[in-house]
């Protein structure tokens, strides 16, 4: 897994490059993706995957029934879970900056900082960002989605493999059952967001740990922290796992050198174009700095979340802490508890701008506690109802998230079209954008210029544009593109008004001509 890993940041750090040496096109990006898959694949032979094929299905025919089900209500949240991802992107943040400076970097041909408040995090880390440059250099946002939903199955494979240090087969996919039944997990999979990239690297980075690997572990918080720089939160939590099991000072050092070394190249070049390493933070612009430390927080987080979080974790907490403090257990065992601990107290210190999101990379470790915690218990009539409650929850996951997606499979199986699905389902008074009237595609010239003021998520504007955000002034050759309910912006004289469209709520200004 840790070769993955590795193969995945390097893949994306040569994206990076290539976008700084300004050669981000096409053919440069086919030949890395080329070379990326040709040595995968040599990889993958030495591994002899169809013998690990073959031992993995046989151990799929000797789990009972419990585990039968488990495995069952997984597969279906995945699968329900892969149809919202083959659908166009809704999420904000994707439409805001995850999907929209890729593109606007592939228009260009190389990594440029935007000042101003709506692209203020074009200078900082995103290692996943970069996967996405490939996908949508072939013109689709969707396989970018199809991306993040792979990094949520690898998150799940890393999660099983960290339980399974410590539980059966049985009960390693009851843990997995219980992540994947989180709604933020499953939302955040249908989306191309970050979270997931950076949960699976940070969960990695535990697994190792735990394994005594810490230079390897160290690695993958780096690429965790090159996807979200959040996550240098983690580094104080290895320290002190570090001084519980004894390991020589030298070796949080090294360890925290390391994983700056890996984000260092993101870090100096948010220096170079800012004068700041991890702007926007320490800056005027950046503003969600509130940090709350009262404690209903944490009951808040775990059960009225507006990213809900899977209730089976509240429901087991006096069990769980009833174990760590009371019953027998391994060193393993009492220091995923530490982490988890720690975890916890990390996302409590940090704002609380993200919701279920921010506290997503924490939660394959919680989710491992509570499967050892319900196999542990001796009471057999308390955990049954807990694996009842789990499967309950995993179920009314299924559910909702059907739900959800049913909206997607009209434009899956082209019984809608795209433009008709985005017209009825961006949220326009949230800063979404599409041209529902098809006005700039029948009237505006290919590659003309577009000045735009008071919408942010702007993926779905196929045109150049410029906005408000970074110029006060509209250029004179350009077309003005406004939401008059977001912006004190009025058009300067000498421009008249061409389109209004209701649905958007947006007005389209041309220069008068002389």
């Amino acid at each position: 897994m840790f070769i993955l890993a590795l193969l995945i940041g390097l893949y994306s750090y040569s994206i990076f490059f290539l976008g700084l040496a300004h050669q981000l096109f096409k053919p440069q990006l086919s030949v890395i993706s080329i070379l990326l898959l040709l040595f995968t694949v040599y990889i993958s032979l030495s591994y002899r995957p169809v013998l690990l094929i073959k031992l993995f299905v046989n151990k799929l025919y000797r789990l009972n029934k419990i585990g039968t089900v488990f495995l069952f209500f997984l597969i279906a949240q995945l699968l329900i879970n892969l149809i919202g991802s083959l659908g166009p992107e809704l999420s904000f943040d994707a439409l805001w900056y995850h999907l929209t400076l890729p593109k606007m970097w592939l228009s260009q041909g190389h990594l440029s900082f935007y000042p101003g408040s709506v692209f203020k995090y074009s200078a900082m880390p995103m290692l996943t960002e970069m996967l996405y440059l490939p996908a949508l250099a072939l013109g689709s946002e969707v396989l970018a989605k199809f991306i993040h939903y792979l990094f949520g199955i690898l998150t799940l494979i890393v999660t099983f493999k960290l339980s399974r240090k410590y539980l059966s087969i049985h009960y390693s996919l009851l843990t997995i059952t219980i992540l994947s039944s989180n709604l933020v997990f499953s939302w955040l999979q249908i989306t191309a967001n970050i979270d997931l990239a950076r949960t699976f690297f940070e969960t990695l980075a535990l697994y190792l740990f735990l394994d005594k690997k810490i230079y390897k572990s160290a690695v993958s918080l780096g690429l965790a922290a090159s996807t979200k720089l959040l996550a240098l939160g983690s580094l104080p939590i290895y320290w002190i796992l570090a001084w519980r099991q004894k390991i020589s000072f030298k070796y949080p050092i090294y360890y925290s050198l390391l994983t700056i070394t890996i984000l260092s190249p993101w870090l100096l070049r948010s220096y170079l174009v800012t004068g700041n390493p991890v702007y926007p933070f320490l800056s005027p612009l950046y503003t969600d700095t509130r940090i709350s430390l009262n404690p209903t927080d944490l009951w808040t987080v775990f059960t009225r979340s507006a990213d809900p979080v899977n209730p089976v974790y509240i429901i087991s907490a006096p069990f769980i802490l009833f174990f760590l403090i009371r019953q027998n257990r391994s060193r393993g065992v009492a220091n995923l508890g530490i982490y988890t601990g720690l975890a916890l107290f990390v996302w409590f210190i940090t704002p609380r701008t993200g919701g279920g999101r921010f506290i997503l990379p924490y939660l394959p470790a919680l989710s491992v506690l509570t499967a050892i915690t319900i196999y542990r218990l001796q009471d057999k009539y308390i955990q049954k109802i807990l694996i009842f409650i789990s499967l309950s929850l995993s179920l009314t996951s299924i559910c909702y998230r059907l739900a959800a997606n049913a909206k997607y499979i009209p434009v899956i199986t082209r019984r809608q079209t795209k433009s008709d699905f985005l017209s009825l389902n961006l949220n326009y008074a949230s800063g979404d954008y599409y041209d529902t009237e098809n006005f700039l595609a029948a009237n505006v010239p290919p590659g003309s210029l577009i000045y735009v003021a008071g919408i942010n998520n702007l993926f779905y504007l196929n045109y150049p544009f410029l906005h408000h955000s970074v110029s006060v002034v509209p250029p004179p050759t350009s077309y003005l593109l406004l939401r008059p309910s977001q912006t004190a912006f009025s058009p300067p004289p000498g421009w008249v008004l061409v389109h209004t469209s209701p649905l958007s709520q947006t007005r389209v200004y041309a220069p008068s001509q002389p």
